[in-house]
């Protein structure tokens, strides 16, 4: 009786071990087959044994047709890498790791690139009785990691430029600054000394401007002060004041302009700077003797207004049109670079035509036939008519005028030009003396430089809001304005200038102040 108990408890040991090893082995053919990998087996003689999904969908043909085929049959094309690994695992009865493996799939797919390893599989004696490989299509990773090499070499490119050009402003900035105290004042080179340093500095600015602008761009954080304004009224202005730039590099600039208005909703600044962007860069790319053409229509089917500019230059082959507008590739198509520039001109237009909701487009038929670039604004509806407002008087615009700010040059500077205009100026070199001079000066305008020693600029600005309440408050820094706008809001400024202050601007800037107040006494 007890034999009999214990040759059924055998029996329902076995059975349930038998049950617990199909249910295991069910739980194996279902992670096989649905791995996100290629799986197959491999006999000696290099036939199929089995294949699971994902390598049948890799190699476009069903799991079952490749049972009991060889390697050579299914894929002819790549028979002896595949066979020389399995050899190799066979021979040293050891794995292959990490075989990188190219494929040419269909036409629309292009190149494969497969990355396999191979293990042996062993009898119980040892040898080895077939190979099974583990394959994994690292396409996509490939194109990426391309991708960023290629980035990461524009990247260095564009920061070797980026030295050269600071470079050359700044070397001709020093050797003007050395000429400067051994040239007889009453000489004609004084003038012409001045010009240059203004330049050059105007050109540094520029640079940094562009820098900050793509940054800025690419953080989604630049903004855009739109309203509506007459397309045709920014490329009329643009164009006057680029037209003596063009004819002093001996080039001929034609025009076909629209006499009725073309209104856009969009920031007058940045749509001038993307017109002025694309025609220095036609002037640079072409030489004496070209000719640039500017088009502006508009496309009544799409309400849209399109502004082509369009030169006899250089021209561009097909691999530098499809990146000409992108942030990091350098535009100077020739062989030394001596066309100069950082090619931020180009990414700049395409940023800002695009946050107006626009599209830019680059065309070229080839090297030595020009380039075209087109610009694409959508129409909006034309403005109701403003009263103009009335204009300050010029006596009335002269203000009382605090400047606070530790650098004593630029002080000075900022100082002796708005005096020259008429106002009357103190300096303060920090904050604390800053407040003091307030008591006794009360000013109408305050410039006050954000990073000063100890008592800073933010501190000045809320004493003065307690002190003074119609005081005009414009904060210097040498900081991005998106970096810091909202803390210099909350302190109470009335207007961000970066540095170094365009003088010109801040004169503007104070004309507009004048119109304000002016609007408050009517």
């Amino acid at each position: 009786m007890a034999g009999t108990d214990q040759q059924k408890q055998a029996t329902h040991s076995a059975a349930e071990t038998d049950e617990y090893l199909r249910a295991k082995l069910a739980e194996l053919e279902a992670i096989y087959a649905t791995a996100p990998i290629g799986l197959v087996v491999f006999d000696t003689e290099f036939r199929y044994v089995r294949v699971n999904e994902r390598l049948a969908e890799m190699n476009g043909i069903p799991a079952d047709q490749h049972i009991g085929k060889t390697i050579r049959e299914m894929a002819p094309e790549i028979a002896d890498r595949i066979e020389s690994c399995c050899r190799e695992v066979i021979q040293t009865g050891q794995p292959l790791l990490k075989a990188e493996i190219t494929v040419k799939t269909s036409a629309q797919a292009g190149l494969q690139t497969r990355l396999a390893n191979y293990f042996p599989l062993k009898a119980a004696d040892g040898r080895c009785i077939g190979i099974n490989a583990v394959i994994e299509d690292v396409t996509e990773r490939k194109q990426l990691e391309e991708q960023l090499r290629a980035a990461d070499r524009n990247k260095n490119e564009f920061l070797a430029m980026l030295s050269h050009e600071l470079r050359n402003p700044l070397g001709i900035i020093s050797n003007a600054i050395q000429m400067l105290p051994i040239t007889p004042k009453e000489s004609s080179e004084i003038p012409e000394l001045r010009t240059i340093l203004n330049r050059q500095i105007k050109h540094m600015t520029r640079l940094i401007d562009d820098l900050l602008d793509l940054a800025r761009i690419s953080r989604g954080q630049l903004r855009l002060v739109k309203d509506p304004c007459d397309f045709s009224e920014i490329v009329r202005d643009t164009l006057r004041d680029s037209r003596g730039l063009l004819e002093s590099s001996g080039l001929q600039l034609k025009t076909h302009l629209p006499r009725r208005n073309l209104w856009v909703l969009g920031d007058r600044t940045r749509l001038a700077q993307c017109i002025s962007n694309l025609l220095h860069n036609s002037s640079k790319f072409t030489d004496a003797g070209g000719t640039i053409t500017v088009i502006l229509e508009r496309l009544p089917e799409q309400d849209w207004a399109v502004l082509t500019v369009r030169d006899t230059g250089i021209g561009m082959g097909p691999e530098i049109l499809a990146d000409v507008l992108k942030t990091f590739h350098h535009s100077d198509r020739t062989a030394d670079r001596s066309r100069g520039g950082l090619g931020l001109g180009l990414a700049l237009v395409k940023g800002f035509i695009e946050l107006h909701g626009g599209t830019v487009e680059a065309l070229s038929e080839g090297p030595d036939r020009g380039s075209e670039f087109i610009i694409r604004l959508p129409l909006c509806a034309q403005p109701v008519q403003t009263i103009e407002p009335k204009l300050f008087s010029a006596e009335e615009s002269r203000y009382r005028i605090l400047i606070i700010d530790d650098n004593v040059i630029a002080a000075r500077a900022q100082g002796t030009f708005l005096t020259d205009q008429g106002h009357a100026v103190e300096i303060a070199h920090n904050g604390l003396k800053g407040l003091d001079v307030t008591r006794q000066f009360h000013p109408d305008v305050v410039l006050c430089d954000i990073g000063l020693p100890g008592f800073n600029g933010y501190q000045v600005a809320q004493q003065l809001r307690k002190q003074l309440q119609n005081v005009y408050l414009i904060a210097v820094s040498g900081y991005a304005e998106d970096e810091i706008a909202e803390r210099v809001r909350q302190a109470g400024f009335d207007r961000y200038m970066a540095k170094p202050i365009d003088l010109n601007e801040l004169e503007r800037s104070l004309q507009r102040f004048a119109e304000e107040r002016n609007g408050e006494k009517v």
